[in-house]
């Protein structure tokens, strides 16, 4: 079995404020079709989950929020009104995408559901799943 790259590229987005995609996973299923998962945060934007379809010849399609967030990372990131000084968080470490059977493509992206009231340390991060036939 061998493997050749015919098509390669960036997926970013565009962005003032440097929102960034991150840590991405992608899945591929029998037909050959793909999807990339990602989670999505900036300056402005809360840890969101993300992904975009991949096709061999026109590259990625536009980028798909998933899962929207809602609040901020509360847990080691330390933001202001939970720590001592602003820390970027480290966000998107964990994603995957998979195919089953269907040709369906399952993901999972980090993101921030819900806001903690009271304050709950390293507690407010979640994993959104989602699905798509590509």
């Amino acid at each position: 079995m061998s493997a050749t790259v015919f098509n390669e590229g960036y997926v970013a987005i565009n962005s003032p404020l440097q929102d960034s995609v991150l840590f991405p996973s992608v899945g591929v299923n029998a037909s050959g079709k793909a999807v990339i998962a990602f989670s999505v945060a900036g300056r402005d934007f809360f840890p969101s989950a993300g992904y975009a379809t991949l096709d061999a010849t026109n590259g990625a399609g536009p980028i798909v929020i998933s899962g929207p967030g809602v609040a901020p990372d509360d847990g080691f990131s330390a933001y202001r009104p939970v720590g001592p000084s602003f820390r970027a968080g480290r966000w998107g470490d964990y994603s995957f995408a998979v195919s089953d059977e269907s040709g369906k493509i399952w993901m999972g992206s980090e993101m921030i559901p819900t806001e903690q009231a009271p304050f709950v340390p390293f507690a407010n991060w979640g994993t959104f799943i989602t699905a798509v036939t590509p």
